[in-house]
C-alpha cells in the first residue's frame, strides 16, 4: 500500500513518485534486508523510508501504474 506517497506528473508523461517524509525521489530497488520482507521495495534514499514492498515485480509495476492514474485524475 502506498499510503501518503506523492506523484509528480513529468513533461513526458510518466510518473514520479516522492517521499512523503522527506520530499526526495522514491527509487525502485531489489532485496530485502530480512527473509519475510518483500524482495520489490520502493524507497526513499534520503530517509530510508519504505513506501511500499512487493512480491514481484510485475506486482510492483502495477500497483505504481494504478496509483499514480488515480493520483493524477
Amino acid at each position: 500500500m502506498l499510503e501518503g506517497v506523492l506523484v509528480s506528473p513529468t513533461k513526458t508523461g510518466t510518473a514520479t513518485f516522492v517521499c512523503p517524509k522527506c520530499g526526495e525521489i522514491l527509487r525502485e530497488t531489489v532485496g530485502a534486508p530480512n527473509p519475510d520482507q518483500r524482495p520489490y521495495v520502493l524507497m526513499c534514499p534520503g530517509c530510508v523510508h519504505i513506501a511500499g514492498q512487493w512480491l514481484t515485480a510485475a506486482e510492483r509495476h502495477k500497483e505504481l501504474a494504478e496509483y499514480a492514474k488515480n493520483a493524477t485524475s
